[in-house]
């Protein structure tokens, strides 16, 4: 497991990340503050290593740390291609407002 404290720390780094992985978040802390929401980027593999809630479908671990499922991965690292496509020079505002559109209506910002 990998924790990031910034979305520009992990949006640097996502081509090194293991695609097949999830990322979860606490979602009512993004809402109020995207930019400063810690971020958990789980393998599928780490993941297997914990149980599995019965409620929530969520491995353990995420009920632990109080987060939910935010994205796969290979959707942010899609999310961030597309919104340097349409600006290269995106600063984390832009690439938080393709993050919400995605999640909001599961497609990509045009």
């Amino acid at each position: 497991m990998k924790t990031y404290t910034s979305i520009e720390t992990l949006i640097q780094e996502r081509e090194n990340l293991d695609w097949d992985a999830w990322l979860y978040c606490n979602l009512i802390k993004w809402e109020e503050n995207p930019s400063g929401t810690t971020i958990y980027h789980i393998t599928e593999d780490e993941a297997l290593e914990y149980d599995e809630d019965e409620d929530t479908g969520l491995p353990m671990i995420a009920v632990d740390l109080d987060v939910d499922t935010f994205l796969e991965m290979e959707t942010f690292k899609s999310i961030v291609e597309n919104q340097l496509l349409r600006k290269n020079d995106s600063e984390t505002e832009d690439f938080i407002k393709a993050i919400n559109y995605y999640r909001e209506y599961d497609t990509f910002i045009d």
